[in-house]
C-alpha cells in the first residue's frame, strides 16, 4: 500500500519531495517486540527503511530519533501508542530539523 501511495503521489506531484516516517516507540505489544501477523514493529521499520531507498523518498526515523522510550513513554504518549502534546512537539521539532537540513542541501 505504501508503494502504491508513493507512486500515485509522484505521478500527481512530480516536483514534490515525499517523506516516509517510521512510527514512534509503542508501549503496547511488549514495546513493539511482540509479533503481530508474524512481524514486529522493528521488522516494519526495517522494511520502511528499505522501501525508502527503493522509492527514492526522504526518511525520518522517529522511532530511534524522537527520544520516546520505555523509560519516558508516560511523559510523551497519551495511550502507550499515540503521542500527546509533548510527544507531538518533539516529533514536530525532529521533522522541522530534517526539513531545514534537506532544504540547505
Amino acid at each position: 500500500a505504501i508503494k502504491i501511495a508513493v507512486q500515485k503521489l509522484k505521478e500527481a506531484y512530480p516536483e514534490s519531495k515525499i517523506i516516509l516516517m517510521s512510527p514512534n516507540y509503542l508501549g503496547l505489544f511488549e514495546g513493539g517486540t511482540e509479533e503481530i501477523n508474524g512481524q514486529t514493529l522493528e521488522d516494519f521499520i526495517k522494511l520502511l527503511e528499505k522501501m525508502n531507498f527503493e522509492l527514492d523518498t526522504l526518511y525520518i526515523d522517529v522511532y530511534d530519533e524522537s527520544g520516546i522510550t520505555e523509560e519516558n513513554e508516560e511523559e510523551f504518549l497519551s495511550d502507550h501508542v499515540h503521542p500527546n502534546e509533548y510527544g507531538r512537539y518533539d516529533i514536530g521539532t525532529l521533522v522541522y530539523q530534517y526539513i531545514k537540513k534537506w532544504r540547505l542541501q
